[in-house]
């Protein structure tokens, strides 16, 4: 993976707050990821440590404690750059894309309830279709649409 200065940055200033609270061969991994980072690239084998750091540090809220809104949004540019990150950002996408369906249409109910913990629906009915998205942490998609009802 490509980075610029910026992304590497602050990939670096993360990692090395990281690798000072672990040990063992994943520290190993992070600090063989800072040397490539150090020549402004990312090995493809390195990815997932890339993807879980920036999965832990939005889950955990870090990021947006330690950096401002302008590296957080680095930092989901980097994400969107991974395996995971970019299957979620198409799903994101085509869900868009299919909920431009509802446009214009007058919405009669919309509730959120919950699948299973870490996981809900958004149920949409409107009067001429009824939409079930599902959202977890892999993203949101259209679980059902039922047209004409």
């Amino acid at each position: 993976m490509e980075i610029d200065l910026q992304e590497k940055e602050l990939l670096i200033r993360e990692i090395k707050a990281l690798t000072g609270q672990i040990q063992g061969e994943t520290r190993n991994k992070y600090l063989s990821l800072l040397e490539f980072l150090e020549k402004g690239e990312v090995p493809e084998e390195l990815m997932g440590y890339v993807e879980r750091l920036l999965e832990i540090g939005f889950e955990t809220g870090r990021i947006g404690k330690v950096y401002d809104r302008e590296d957080e949004q680095v930092f989901l540019r980097i994400y969107h750059k991974t395996l995971r990150g970019s299957r979620i950002l198409s799903l994101l996408q085509e869900t868009n894309r299919s909920l431009t369906t509802l446009k214009n249409q007058l919405i009669r109910n919309i509730s959120f309830s919950l699948k299973n913990p870490g996981a809900y629906r958004l149920t949409i009915d409107t009067h001429l279709c009824h939409i079930i998205l599902g959202i977890d942490s892999e993203g949101a998609r259209i679980e059902n649409i039922e047209v004409g009802i």
